[in-house]
């Protein structure tokens, strides 16, 4: 009630400072022995993707082996046809072919100047 007079009269309240004594948290690195699945809450899809269980522990039909089911929705390209893998590359580089000339500075010419007129053909 003290302080409310106080205020009322025109005086500022009292005020106390109270350090906080608790200790920062800070985060701890990762490191192997950790159950990361428990951590991270991963167990519903390790139990779908990896063991293929449901929540009732049953099995699961076998997940197709492309990734075409993930990527369907997306726009552009997302069929891979057979023969465009990086395998083929690497067994069957690409033909090199000689180095081009250069044109004679005549020919460069006459292809980048313009003359008074119309356009010829």
């Amino acid at each position: 009630m003290a302080d409310s007079d106080q205020t009322a009269a025109g005086d500022s309240p009292t005020l106390y400072y109270v350090k906080d004594t608790r200790a920062k948290s800070v985060p701890q690195p990762l490191t192997g022995s950790q159950d990361l699945i428990t951590t991270f809450n991963l167990l519903p899809l390790y139990n779908q993707y990896v063991k293929q269980k449901d929540e009732n522990n049953e099995d699961l039909p076998p997940l197709e082996q492309t990734y075409l089911p993930f990527i369907s929705d997306l726009p552009g390209k997302n069929v891979i046809r057979p023969g465009n893998y990086i395998r083929a590359l690497l067994e069957a580089p690409e033909k090199s072919y000689g180095p081009i000339d250069p044109f004679p500075p005549s020919t460069m010419r006459d292809s980048f100047s313009l003359r008074p007129g119309p356009v010829p053909g």
